[in-house]
This record gives C-alpha cells, structure tokens and sequence, in this order.
C-alpha cells in the first residue's frame, strides 16, 4: 500500500491520503527521497530505504520513473 490505497480499487473523494508514492510524481514521493536519502532541499534524512545499504541510482531512477507513470500494479 505504498500509495494508500489497494492495487485496482479507484481513488474516491473520500480515500486516505498517500503514503509514500503519489502517482504520477516521484518529485511529491516520500518513497523517492527515502531512497535517496535526501530531502527535496538535498540535506540528509535519517528515514532511510532501505537502511543497511543504499540502492543503485538506476534502480531509484526505475522507481521514479513507475512513479510517474502512474505507479500502476502491473
């Protein structure tokens, strides 16, 4: 439930807001910065995905870029 809702069910007025995905933009994403481990502004966080060892670059820019197509379930 990365984007607060469960996969094929629509998105209604009254849906919880997301978590840590918000499709259609990995630059609103939490999950994008926690991967990177910098805030919006480049300073470190300390919520930090996955937290033993950092991700290659070219596997966040693949998240980023399913973000952004929509983060469907397929």
């Amino acid at each position: 439930m990365l984007t607060g809702q469960i996969c094929g069910e629509p998105v209604l007025p009254e849906s919880p807001p997301r978590n840590y995905v918000t499709p259609g933009s990995a630059t609103y994403s939490q999950l994008i910065y926690q991967l990177r481990g910098v805030d919006s502004e480049g300073r470190p966080i300390r919520d930090v995905m996955p937290p033993d060892q950092p991700l290659p670059d070219v596997e966040i820019d693949a998240v980023a870029r399913w973000i952004d197509s929509g983060a469907t379930c397929e």
